[in-house]
């Protein structure tokens, strides 16, 4: 092997290094904005809160009817929904650093 090889074969790995280091560094960012996001997010807090208090009265499924379209609390249940799923996605794609968290 020759000087020339050494040093380009050098370069590769540090380059891939490079880019496993920002991936990673990516997933963690995106991990930390949507844990600040979630915080921030009032109508989301109350989406959240109004869930829990279906859930503690039992009345969670009664919404699920079509009776209650265009209601608060269905309003409320499909935006928390919305936050579960789009959690789930980014999961399910790798966007989020799981040991951040």
């Amino acid at each position: 092997m020759d000087a020339k090889t050494i040093v380009l074969t050098i370069s590769v790995i540090i380059a891939l290094i490079a880019v496993i280091n920002h991936a990673r560094t990516s997933r963690r960012q995106a991990t930390i904005d949507l844990v600040i996001h979630q915080k921030n997010d009032g109508h989301l807090s109350e989406s959240r809160s109004t869930v829990t208090r279906l859930n503690s009265d039992n009345e969670l499924t009664t919404y699920a009817h079509s009776q209650h379209k265009g209601t608060g609390e269905r309003n409320a249940i499909l935006a928390v929904l919305n936050n579960y799923e789009f959690i789930a996605t980014g999961m399910r794609e790798n966007a989020f650093d799981l040991k951040a968290v």
